[in-house]
């Protein structure tokens, strides 16, 4: 126990919220924490969450985890976006994974991909911005988002999220980028202001928001984790006094829907460091911006009506352009 002490205190830091108090991360309360997680009893996965694509490794209520979803996902992609509504990718791979690692089929470097009659297509029709998380706080470094227009073609035409012909149909989708180094404890602003940034969009958009990192590992299943404690502060569903008992619910949740041991003591210092910030945020009236909270569906996806790229069929002349699924 105490050589895993020292491996987590070496990589963990004191972490500054830009302007505000510092968070310092705990791996002793961590490591205790995660040893409750671990004794807490695993549920069978439900049948809907890991058996329909195989870039999915798990879920965190109606949000999904993934790892990189390759060229020869992307029709598959584009159906689950289209079949769930997404509204929203928190993208969370390092700069050294973005460039050097698995290619996604969200990447600027790639807009279509088909197979036969068949096009999924990803187009980003503006630039970047930042994120907008609490109005005090800065940006957190390399953080920004651009919209992403998704669409099914099938023999030239768009077709909608029931799979009917929608001519210039899109779904559109925000692509959220918020690099994470891999190997370290995760930030707090970078956290913090992710949630904020995420809650608000759900409110006011709605839609399923999707985490993404390289494997669909620990990263995006503590920024999931993250998220739903803002959501459970905010709906009053969490105490200060039992910050422990809400982190260790949202760890137990998606852990029932990934692998056993997603999570590490890292994370969860994590955590509990960011519960605290998001606890301290709420009594200063930082959140009172936030749209209200809704217990109805979501709302619909808009229609884009500007045409997209155009379908051919992969032939000779098109393999250059699209890459086939597997």
């Amino acid at each position: 126990m105490q050589y895993l002490l020292n491996q987590i205190a070496r990589g963990l830091h004191a972490l500054v919220h830009h302007d505000g108090p510092v968070y310092r991360l705990e791996p002793r309360r961590a490591a205790q924490l995660l040893k409750r997680l671990d004794a807490q009893p695993t549920r069978e996965k439900s049948s809907s969450s890991l058996l329909v694509t195989g870039f999915i490794t798990g879920k965190a209520g109606n949000a999904l985890v993934i790892r990189t979803p390759g060229f020869g996902d992307a029709i598959n992609l584009a159906q689950e976006f289209m079949r769930r509504g997404v509204g929203r990718v928190v993208d969370l791979r390092s700069g050294t994974e973005a460039s050097q690692g698995v290619r996604s089929a969200l990447d600027e470097s790639r807009k279509a991909f088909g197979e036969d009659d068949l096009v999924a297509s990803f187009e980003r029709p503006g630039g970047t911005r930042p994120l907008k998380g609490l109005a005090s706080k800065r940006p957190c470094p390399g953080a920004q988002e651009c919209d992403v227009e998704v669409r099914l073609i099938r023999k030239e035409t768009a077709l909608g999220r029931d799979g009917q012909e929608r001519p210039g149909y899109a779904l559109p989708v925000s692509l959220i980028r918020t690099p994470v180094s891999a190997g370290k404890a995760i930030s707090v602003d970078r956290l913090l202001e992710t949630s904020v940034h995420v809650v608000r969009q759900e409110r006011a958009k709605g839609g399923p928001t999707v985490y993404q990192c390289a494997d669909g590992g620990h990263v995006a299943a503590t920024f999931a984790a993250a998220k739903g404690l803002l959501e459970d502060i905010l709906q009053r569903k969490a105490r200060p006094d039992r910050l422990d008992d809400a982190v260790l619910d949202q760890c137990v949740r998606i852990r029932n829907e990934h692998q056993a041991t997603v999570f590490r003591a890292e994370d969860i210092a994590s955590l509990l460091a960011v519960g605290q910030a998001m606890f301290d945020a709420d009594s200063r009236g930082d959140f009172n911006g936030l749209p209200s909270f809704t217990e109805g569906p979501p709302k619909p996806p808009r229609m884009l009506v500007r045409p997209g790229p155009t379908a051919v069929r992969a032939g000779a002349e098109s393999r250059s352009q699209f890459i086939h699924r597997r």
